[in-house]
């Protein structure tokens, strides 16, 4: 008899074990899956911030580089020659104006493109800067602008987004690369500047068909959209994430 339940109870511990065995394997795997899954969030995550970022930085560049335009209209308008003394003279007193109201008076300019040519930055009109009128005289039915607009190769999201949109205007308006944004992403970030002035906004009809009545006749809004990338070299057949950002001033 004792035999007997020593043997049932050698049986019982042996099927113990292995339930215990299967209960330990189970939460090992989980604890595995769970870990991947949690890696892979994170690396998604880093993804974004890294477009992000990089979206980001072309704004700030791109702001900056409105105001530096502002301070080099100044100074040509106050230097017939390229004497040393004369130039030195224009960048102190330049430099010395506050550089929002040096911009207001370049970006407010009615003849955008001649006042950019006195700069030498006029290639740069109708490829990365977009001017309100032109915008509503030849890419009205870009909507949004952004939609009709070149980000490069990398920019397959964008342009998937473009298309869900219901966006079938195709254009190749061009956008500019951001060569001096440092980012950390290996893909240089894109940006455009659209220039709207008091007459472009008065203009903009609405579903109630009146205007809107913007009373600053010397106002300019300027509207900095970028495209940052996130991690990789891209290339074709590679999806990179891609993130929009805007950004809008008022001088």
């Amino acid at each position: 008899m004792k035999r007997k339940y020593l043997k049932d109870e050698q049986g019982i511990v042996l099927l113990s074990c292995l339930v215990f065995l299967l209960l330990i394997l189970g939460i090992v795997r989980f604890s595995l899956t769970s870990s991947r899954l949690e890696e892979r969030k994170a690396g998604v995550d880093y993804e974004m911030l890294t477009a992000r970022q990089s979206a980001q930085t072309a704004i700030r560049y791109a702001e900056n580089f409105i105001l530096e335009q502002g301070i080099a209209y100044c100074e040509k308008g106050l230097t017939k020659s390229s004497d040393p003394s004369e130039v030195q003279r224009a960048r102190a007193v330049c430099g010395g104006q506050n550089r929002a109201y040096l911009a207001n008076m370049l970006w407010s300019d009615k003849n955008l493109n001649n006042a950019f040519m006195k700069i030498g930055q006029d290639q740069l009109i109708n490829k990365g800067i977009y001017m309100g009128s032109d915008i509503k005289k030849n890419y009205l039915d870009c909507k949004p602008f952004w939609s009709c607009i070149n980000w490069g190769d990398d920019a397959k999201i964008v342009r998937s987004t473009s298309n869900q949109l219901g966006n079938s205007v195709k254009t190749d308006l061009v956008s500019i690369e951001c060569d001096k944004c440092e980012t950390l992403s290996s893909i240089k970030p894109r940006y455009i500047i659209e220039r709207f002035t008091s007459e472009d906004i008065s203009s903009l009809k609405y579903s109630n068909d009146k205007n809107l009545d913007l009373n600053a006749s010397g106002v300019v809004i300027l509207r900095i959209t970028a495209v940052g990338f996130g991690n990789g070299k891209g290339g074709n057949g590679v999806s990179i994430t891609n993130a929009v950002m805007q950004a809008t001033y008022i001088l």
